[in-house]
């Protein structure tokens, strides 16, 4: 299978076009990610035109030419972490939920992802390689807390690229 990339400047979009019928669980994990299906053409997937998902895109090119495991393919943070990014909003705040034995604990971490539904993933991916069974819950805060971001920040409570990188999709929509 193929799929073909394009920018649509008229909408401020990226769309992708498939040549065969694509697998349900890619499109699960395509409107998992804030991908729309296209009126009428089934083929056919769009998004805002965001770092993150034309990464995703270009990967997602990358690995189907090659017919590699499209599971496989990272998603990362849009930005770099910065304070500077903090300033512009380009952040979320993420709340984890961990349980241990009888009680709850809570834990917070800023993301460099404007995005809910990209950060909600790459929170999730985060929190279940770092907790794995402790992880119970999350919550994505907007990015109206930019003290709490830089409290965050400098505590080093920062969900990087390489934290996230190469895991396989949560089939679990508790989130």
């Amino acid at each position: 299978m193929q799929v073909h990339i394009t920018h649509n400047k008229d909408k401020n979009g990226i769309e992708l076009l498939f040549t065969n019928t694509i697998e349900i669980e890619l499109i699960s994990s395509l409107e998992k990610l804030g991908f729309k299906e296209s009126f009428g053409n089934k083929l056919k997937w769009y998004a805002d035109y965001h770092p993150a998902y034309v990464s995703y895109a270009n990967d997602l090119k990358k690995v189907l030419e090659t017919n590699d495991d499209w599971k496989l393919i990272p998603i990362v943070p849009s930005f770099i972490d910065s304070e500077l990014n903090i300033d512009y909003l380009k952040f979320s705040i993420v709340e984890i939920q961990l349980k241990n034995n009888d009680h709850f604990l809570q834990t917070d971490f800023i993301v460099f992802e404007s995005y809910k539904k990209v950060a909600t993933i790459i929170a999730e991916r985060f929190a279940i390689k770092s907790f794995s069974n402790n992880f119970d819950s999350l919550t994505i805060f907007s990015r109206n807390y930019k003290r709490r971001a830089r409290a965050l920040f400098k505590a080093n409570f920062v969900i990087r690229a390489s934290d996230v990188n190469y895991i396989i999709p949560v089939e679990d929509d508790r989130l």
